[in-house]
């Protein structure tokens, strides 16, 4: 049976008018229910501080809405294409937005760029050659910027990606005059999104330093007029969307710390920092803030007397807070943090999206937690805060959803992990022991490497609702506890993570509560490796294994995949020239026949960044065992995409959870 994917989002933000599914209270998630869910993409606020618009993603569209504290929901789009990153346009209710296919996989969204006024019908800024991402109007709303690449017309319509050597680079266009967008920088690689200075005069982004092996913060007033704030030795990479201080003179950007393909170890952890450096002169950047876990998102408010307000993110135990502190120049003329730093969300969790009310007095952002889903949030600077948005079908219980635990494990010579593991939630003494199952998610959106966060994941909570106990492992390589703990895997896939991995499900399975069947696996992109890899190293400690869109010959990989993918497959592998036997080193060629674990595969036809040539051989190997229970399910087209995005193809999703719930039932009953 089809899921019912067409639920109205309007029904989801507080009861704006459409077709509802009836769900009862004491049923918790079920698979269709659970990929019915709407998922927040992003919102702005308005210039007064009273609205919000958001992109809400329904069935496989995106929908724009405008909503505010308490009131009723008013639909903007119609939601037949993928509508996103909304932007207010100055004072009024003006809102750009991008609008295109429905993404696939981590790639960003990107499309044409539509200018929508109250009332009115969308109507196209740029060409259709042109692939629109990150739009950024200027404080006056008199002009926008945003990253634009070349889209060859001639291409597939179902393959609209840009040509090999082409990036995205800054374009500004005026917003009345109807002119033709003008390109503001020139790079092979692709620029950071842009952020216009409070006087609409400049454009900080991030770029490739020319004639550098670095990524610097770039500062722009006009057309190829771009000049490159000056490194400071001791300073990390850049990432992210650098601020501007309220009076345009200052701007302050997040950084990781350099890595080794050794950092991570034991004695030498690593370390994010938020960085400050005046817009104007040659004085290279400071340090305000150094952390061994992600900084994000740096943000100011209004200044006065007493310094500038800063706002950041900052990550620790999966969850992402919200910090502010004053800042104001030392004895020394250097910018830093003065006075106590104040912690303004203290609960579990995820925040992004980081942006202040224009007075000064309130912060917003989207937050999510086990139980919750995505949703705008104020939280005024006097304490508190205020839900925007609603996202979460009333008749559901969360009193069904897991909470997680954490558990704490450690490979020999390697660091201490963190992983979160999902009981069922059950009632009464009789409920028997529950069996383990470890998830490994590809982080979407980075690159190779799982994901480990504290946030909303409904096909968690559908399989702590099936009975498991689900373990999500915080394994060397994944985000949160800085850049030298995110890149410690670099070099090494299969091996100090795999350690990990092993060390993780110990770990769970000695806990109360958990079932003495040996625990399964289920991995998608980077996690579909780690599974192939755990049931080929360690084949006596799981009993079986579901692997999606993974890879087993990294040396086949890199020769297949697209320019683009190969650079990123690079930094953490290097070139394939000089490296081969690394690359050869980490596949799993040959190892087949070490599975004895049932294994359910499945792949793609169409799916760039996971291609089935870089696992045919391995399979081979397994399908080359008669006796051997391997069963391969293939995806159409590029639809498995839909894996590591699930709200761009529910549909998909849905016959991947059925097979792999079936699967399970077989291999690891829940009783």
């Amino acid at each position: 049976m089809q899921p019912a994917l067409g639920i109205c989002a309007a029904v989801l933000l507080a009861g704006a008018a459409g077709a509802q599914q009836r769900i009862e209270p004491s049923e918790g998630l079920e698979p269709s229910a659970a990929l019915a869910l709407p998922l927040l993409l992003d919102f702005d606020i308005s210039a007064d501080g009273r609205r919000a618009v958001v992109a809400v993603a329904t069935g496989n569209r995106s929908t724009l809405f405008l909503t505010a504290p308490g009131a009723r929901p008013g639909r903007l789009t119609e939601g037949r294409r993928w509508d996103s990153a909304p932007r207010f346009l100055g004072e009024g209710l003006s809102i750009v937005f991008v609008s295109g296919r429905s993404p696939r996989g981590d790639e960003p969204e990107t499309g044409r760029l539509f200018r929508l006024e109250p009332g009115g019908e969308p109507e196209p800024l740029t060409p259709p050659e042109l692939e629109i991402r990150s739009p950024a109007p200027s404080p006056d709303g008199e002009r926008i910027a945003f990253l634009a690449r070349s889209r060859p017309p001639d291409r597939r319509r179902r393959d609209r990606r840009a040509a090999p050597g082409t990036g995205f680079d800054v374009w500004v266009l005026d917003a009345a005059s109807g002119a033709a967008p003008v390109r503001w920088s020139r790079s092979p690689g692709d620029e950071g999104a842009p952020s216009w200075s409070p006087s609409g005069d400049r454009l900080a982004y991030l770029a490739d330093e020319p004639d550098a092996d670095r990524r610097a913060v770039a500062i722009s007033s006009g057309p190829d007029e771009v000049a490159f704030l000056p490194p400071a030795d001791e300073a990390g990479r850049p990432r992210g969307t650098p601020a501007w201080t309220p009076d345009g003179g200052g701007l302050a950007w997040a950084a990781g710390a350099a890595c080794s393909p050794q950092c991570g170890e034991a004695g030498d952890p690593g370390y994010d920092e938020l960085r400050f450096a005046d817009a104007e002169g040659d004085t290279a950047s400071s340090r305000l803030l150094a952390a061994d876990g992600d900084l994000s998102e740096p943000r100011f408010g209004p200044g006065g007397e007493e310094g500038l307000e800063l706002a950041w993110l900052a990550s620790g135990r999966g969850s992402r807070r919200i910090h502010r502190a004053r800042v104001n120049r030392g004895d020394g003329g250097r910018w830093e943090l003065a006075g106590r730093i104040r912690i303004v969300t203290r609960g579990a969790g995820i925040h992004e999206g980081l942006r202040w009310a224009r007075d000064g007095s309130r912060l917003f952002a989207v937050h999510e937690s086990a139980a919750f889903p995505r949703d705008v949030w104020s939280f005024p600077v006097a304490g508190g805060r205020e839900r925007i948005s609603e996202t979460l079908f009333p008749e559901l219980d969360v009193r069904t959803f897991s909470r997680p635990e954490r558990v704490e494990s450690q490979a020999a010579d390697g660091p201490v992990v963190e992983s979160l593991l999902y009981r069922p939630v059950r009632s009464g003494s009789g409920a028997r022991d529950a069996p383990l199952l470890l998830l490994l998610r590809g982080a979407r959106g980075a690159g190779w490497r799982t994901d480990w966060r504290d946030g909303f994941d409904p096909v968690v909570q559908l399989l702590a609702r099936r009975g498991y106990a689900v373990l999500t492992p915080g394994l060397r390589g994944s985000r949160g506890r800085g850049d030298a703990f995110a890149e410690a895997s670099h070099g090494d896939w299969g091996g100090g993570d795999l350690d990990d991995l092993v060390a993780a499900a110990e770990a769970a399975a000695a806990l109360p509560g958990i079932g003495p069947d040996p625990p399964c696996l289920l991995g998608v992109g980077y996690g579909g490796f780690l599974t192939l890899a755990a049931l080929a190293r360690h084949p006596d400690r799981f009993g079986c294994g579901i692997e999606a869109l993974g890879a087993a010959d990294f040396e086949r990989l890199h020769r297949v995949l697209d320019p683009a993918r190969r650079s990123a497959l690079e930094r953490s592998l290097g070139p394939l020239r000089g490296n081969l036997e690394r690359y050869r080193r980490l596949s799993l060629t040959g190892e087949g026949g070490r599975i004895t674990a049932p294994l359910l595969s499945f792949h793609g036809e169409e799916i760039p960044e996971a291609p089935f040539a870089a696992k045919a051989d391995f399979l081979a190997e397994l399908r080359a065992r008669p006796s051997y229970p391997l069963v391969e399910l293939h995806f159409r087209g590029d639809m498995g995409r839909a894996l590591l995005r699930w709200e761009t193809d529910r549909n998909a999703v849905h016959a991947f959870i059925l097979r792999a719930l079936e699967f399970l039932s077989l291999h690891l009953p829940t009783g």
